[in-house]
């Protein structure tokens, strides 16, 4: 009975919610367009990130498939191919500590790259589109609930950190990446602390003063920015 109120057809959503791209204060805004109370949109909102499931009508699953599972020892590299035909590339890289294994993956902010930066196989590319924060989360998403886990012969992985220093350049795409990390580090969904989080830039500097000013707000103040 919880969802009832939702019906395709009336409501003022066309389509169900793609969570992707919020944050809770977000899915909650949305319930409310459809009736639908806080604590229930909590209840969805932690359900889709911390297990990987859809327990209610009026969302929807808009994770990209994955392409490509590449394994090199505890390194684990995938593909996601984009609806356009595009692909991103992550890559859950293995962190060794007193005997213990963390995991920090590395996630695109654009498909290519405009920096033409000499020692970057992405430079050649050239640059093909931004990413949307949605599809930024979606490949921790798929870190976390659906990659291939050789090691135990499930889905996913534990991530601990996120760098943003796969394919583009994070401060080109600036709005999209803050919005991702928002998703990202709020602890009602994917939990990741903002002490956990790096960006790595080559410096564009209207998207570093951005990029500063987010992390001057409570929350964020512990975000890694790095300059390569």
């Amino acid at each position: 009975m919880r969802d009832r109120r939702w019906n395709r057809g009336s409501c003022r959503y066309a389509v169900p919610v793609d969570l992707l791209a919020n944050t809770l204060e977000d899915t909650a805004a949305a319930a409310q367009a459809l009736e639908i109370s806080r604590h229930r949109a909590r209840e969805v909102h932690a359900a889709w990130f911390r297990e990987g499931r859809i327990v209610a009508p009026w969302v929807e699953d808009r994770v990209a498939p994955i392409e490509r599972t590449m394994v090199d020892h505890d390194t684990v590299k995938f593909t996601m191919r984009l609806p356009d035909g595009l692909e991103t590339e992550s890559v859950v890289i293995p962190m060794y500590r007193d005997e213990r294994i963390t995991r920090t993956l590395c996630v695109s902010s654009q498909v290519g790259c405009a920096m033409g930066c000499g020692f970057c196989e992405t430079a050649q590319m050239g640059l093909m589109r931004n990413l949307t924060a949605g599809e930024i989360v979606a490949q921790w998403f798929a870190a976390r609930h659906r990659v291939e886990n050789p090691y135990d012969g499930g889905r996913g992985f534990h991530i601990k950190n996120i760098v943003f220093m796969g394919m583009g350049e994070p401060t080109d795409n600036i709005d999209e990446v803050l919005q991702a990390i928002r998703v990202l580090a709020d602890h009602h969904g994917a939990g990741v602390p903002a002490a956990n989080i790096t960006v790595s830039t080559v410096g564009r500097a209207a998207g570093v003063r951005k990029l500063a000013a987010f992390a001057e707000q409570t929350g964020y103040r512990k975000l890694n920015i790095a300059f390569s």
